[in-house]
């Protein structure tokens, strides 16, 4: 509530001082009108006397005595005027300045401004404070324009100091400036014990200045009246601010809330949800989390897929064949024949002592692009490790073994003669032992796994490049079943 109150009472005393500032400046601008008007009021009659022909006939016939009488003359018909003179196109006063109360200061500016020399007018003069004044000068001229001379008018600053008193309001300062900032007139009394302001404004038409000082509104008493006034309406404010911080503080604890569930899903490696957040600030978080989720998954599923391929041939690796093997034992339960080719490259060990193992390693890519081409969608072929393959079967009655062990074959020899860098390895022949999970015994992955490792030793112990297929036997021990050989020549 406190808080509440001072920032309305801060509110109120800004725009008091707006409003002071305001009016300030309004009514320094009108006094400075004041001073200017009375400046074009001097000027209009100065422009009237200029333009009589009389003025005009004194300059040409430049009579002394004349122009002596005439300028004493209007001297007694112009009012606040101190003194007034014409002056020829020389600078030279046309009749005697003592007597047309001209003072030494205005003669030599006189003398200056016929000289061209730039005089900012009007001139203000202080040689003699009894007779302080400020000179107007108006060309004379002839019909056609010709310049004949000036005339010189010098009025009492009495005048614009009536004007400053005249406008001046209860603690306020008018103070009219010349060019160099000397005072000119003055009037009003300094506020004292209040806050000041200070104004400042052009004359028009002139090279003075009008300043303004005055004391800003005394605001202590619209503060308490405000206060006591707008005490319920505080509280009422403080109120509302307290619940909508309160609204605003649980909102943002849900939303943090809420982006800490979706970390721990991200780091638990699960799937996460967006939705549409309230908050400005969380809805520009939210697509960084989301971006940063979906770039983890896709990173994780790269590793995953590298942990389970071959680097060098591109098949899965032994930890995926594990997976797919146990797999398909399952499916067999299920009445599906399955069956697991074991392949392993004649004498590769030869091939990588005698060619190098760039040559070897060929010889693997080369096999698994075999493996690729002639195994089905259903089927899966693996790397296990070295020169050994393996091959998961789906649906492949045994009959038909043979003629897919041929075709295997033929294509690898093709593959190694075609290729530049194994075109003189056709020496490198396959072995296959196969196995296929008939009963329950075979139905395990790993008995299933041993019959076909059995039956692939029995091909290589039979002479290489041969075909071996494990025959379940229920009454003989799967060491002492007589496989079938396939000569693959």
């Amino acid at each position: 509530m406190v808080l509440s109150l001072g920032v309305n009472l801060w509110v109120i005393h800004q725009h008091i001082h707006q409003i002071d500032t305001d009016q300030g400046e309004r009514a320094l601008n009108q006094h400075a009108q004041n001073i200017s008007q009375q400046l074009q009021f001097y000027r209009s009659v100065l422009k009237q006397l200029a333009r009589r022909g009389e003025a005009q006939d004194i300059l040409i016939m430049h009579d002394i005595a004349t122009a002596q009488e005439w300028a004493e003359r209007q001297q007694r018909y112009l009012p606040h005027n101190i003194g007034l003179a014409l002056v020829d196109p020389d600078g030279k006063v046309l009749g005697t300045p003592v007597e047309l109360r001209l003072g030494p200061s205005c003669v030599a500016d006189l003398r200056k401004k016929s000289s061209r020399q730039s005089l900012a007018e009007p001139l203000v003069h202080r040689d003699n404070p009894q007779l302080a004044h400020f000179d107007l000068t108006e060309p004379v001229t002839d019909s056609l324009g010709e310049a004949l001379g000036t005339l010189f008018v010098s009025f009492s600053l009495d005048t614009l100091q009536a004007v400053l008193t005249q406008s001046v309001l209860p603690h306020e300062v008018l103070i009219l400036r010349d060019e160099s900032g000397a005072t000119i007139a003055k009037a009003g009394n300094a506020p004292d014990g209040h806050e000041i302001l200070h104004h400042e404004a052009k004359v028009p038409e002139s090279t003075w200045r009008l300043e303004l000082i005055r004391a800003e509104t005394n605001t202590v008493p619209v503060y308490l009246a405000l206060g006591g006034t707008n005490l319920a309406t505080s509280v009422l404010i403080v109120t509302a601010f307290m619940t909508v911080t309160i609204l605003m503080v649980r909102l943002f604890l849900a939303e943090f809330s809420r982006i800490k569930t979706l970390l721990d899903q991200i780091h638990a490696g699960e799937s996460i949800t967006m939705t549409d957040s309230p908050l400005k600030e969380t809805e520009q978080v939210l697509p960084v989390i989301q971006a940063i989720a979906q770039d983890i998954q896709e990173k994780q599923t790269k590793l995953v897929a590298l942990s389970l391929t071959d680097e060098l041939t591109q098949l899965p690796n032994r930890r995926r064949f594990n997976m797919e093997v146990e797999r398909a034992c399952n499916l067999s339960q299920r009445g599906v024949q399955v069956g697991l080719l074991l392949i392993d490259i004649d004498r590769f060990k030869r091939i990588n002592d005698s060619a190098g193992h760039a040559v070897g390693d060929r010889v693997l890519q080369l096999l698994a692009a075999c493996l690729r081409h002639n195994t089905r969608k259903s089927d899966f072929s693996a790397r296990l490790g070295g020169d050994e393959f393996a091959v998961v079967v789906t649906n492949m009655q045994k009959n038909h073994l043979p003629a897919w062990a041929q075709r295997m074959c033929a294509d690898f020899q093709a593959a190694l003669k075609d290729d530049p860098l194994t075109s003189g390895d056709s020496v490198c022949t396959l072995s296959i032992g196969a196995a296929f999970a008939e009963c329950a015994i075979t139905r395990n992955p790993t008995e299933l796994f041993r019959r076909a490792d059995q039956a692939l030793y029995s091909a290589k112990e039979g002479g290489r490049n041969r075909l071996e297929i494990d025959q379940v036997n229920l009454n003989v021990p799967p060491t002492e079943q007589v496989p079938v050989n396939k000569n693959l020549r």
